[in-house]
């Protein structure tokens, strides 16, 4: 009966990791599509808060330059959209003489997870702690919309709102 036991036990065995193989391989040829957002956020609730719009704003006079991309972050990590997202800045700021790229992280994070993040993504351009009433006002916004992120594009004069990597990729692509 030992014996018997033993061979059902490694064909269960032998089964569960078959299986799971199986479940792994098919998540990695058929991902599910991960979504940036659940919603998007209307570009008004941005353009016209007044929170948000001044800090944009303080952004812009800062830099002095007619063209800014500010990317404001509800999470950040190296394994989520968050990356496509700094590589969409860092490419775009390295063919762009002068537009400004800014992202922003919630003023919640910790002066280290700011270094780290700046570390782990070696970026370029400015990273930095959104002011608490600008962090709290988009937090707010992030979690009624289940949002990650969003970027916010002036150029010209001309207000861009997009959660889409496509679409930001398309709006910086053209920076000069």
């Amino acid at each position: 009966m030992g014996f018997w036991w033993k061979i059902k036990i490694r064909h269960v065995a032998l089964c569960g990791l078959i299986l799971a193989n199986l479940a792994l391989g098919t998540y990695v040829l058929y991902p599910r599509k991960v979504t940036e957002s659940a919603r998007r956020i209307p570009s008004k609730e941005l353009t016209e808060n007044p929170i948000v719009r001044d800090g944009i704003k303080d952004l812009l006079v800062q830099s002095n330059n007619d063209q800014i991309a500010v990317a404001l972050l509800s999470t950040a990590s190296t394994t989520c959209a968050t990356g496509t997202l700094v590589e969409i800045f860092k490419k775009a700021a390295a063919r762009s003489q002068n537009a400004k790229f800014v992202i922003l992280l919630p003023s919640s994070f910790s002066r280290q997870e700011l270094e780290n993040f700046q570390g782990a993504f070696k970026t370029e351009f400015k990273v930095e702690l959104a002011k608490e009433r600008l962090s709290s006002e988009w937090l707010a916004l992030a979690e009624k919309y289940e949002a990650l992120g969003v970027v916010i594009v002036i150029d010209q004069g001309n207000i861009f709102v997009s959660q889409e990597r496509e679409e930001i990729s398309n709006l910086i692509g053209g920076f000069e």
